[in-house]
């Protein structure tokens, strides 16, 4: 039985946590929480934006206030960005291990915008990252190492014969996506 390191996140929203173990082949993982980031950027919702009072330079003035229509998105795609900055420092540290992200699908698409700014096509340490859209934020070391998919993905990454294309790894999530969610 062969053992291989391995790097598992879970993302959304809310936080980002990383856990690290070793995948012994042909099926067990082990695993155990390595490190959290919360996203801090939750509880900036008034600071520093203008009141409308006082706005304007007379009474007559067009008053303008910030839009709230799209502070959501903006809070989630700063978070984004200290996600994949996080998630790029992870991979550099260790570029032989293979990382597998899975991302809540609202979260997603700002986690694939942000990683797609810090990296060129032809940087080594993309090909060590995997996207995968799943919700398993808020499981344990031991009930994401006992998730299905979770096993099923690790176990195809770490296989010593050849290393997975992206495209493998998208139909390996396209067929398992569906017990995750």
């Amino acid at each position: 039985m062969t053992s291989r390191p391995v790097q598992i996140a879970a993302c959304d929203s809310r936080s980002a946590t990383l856990f690290t173990g070793t995948m012994e082949l042909p099926a067990r993982l082990r695993l155990h929480e390595h490190s959290v980031i919360p996203n801090t950027w939750r509880d900036v919702h008034e600071h520093q934006r203008p009141s409308k009072l006082g706005m304007g330079a007379s009474k007559g003035a067009h008053q303008s206030v910030a839009g709230f229509g799209h502070e959501s998105e903006e809070l989630m795609r700063r978070f984004a960005r200290d996600v994949a900055i996080w998630i790029d420092s992870i991979a550099r540290k260790s570029p032989e291990i293979p990382t597998l992200v899975f991302v809540a699908p609202k979260f997603l698409g700002f986690l694939r915008e942000q990683l797609a700014h810090l990296h060129a096509p032809s940087n080594p340490t993309l090909r060590n990252i995997e996207l995968c859209r799943g919700e398993i934020c808020g499981l344990r070391a031991g009930e994401v190492a006992a998730h299905p998919t979770v096993r099923t993905l690790a176990a195809a990454l770490c296989k010593p014969e050849a290393p997975l294309v992206h495209t493998e790894v998208a139909r390996l999530t396209a067929i398992a996506s569906a017990k995750v969610d």
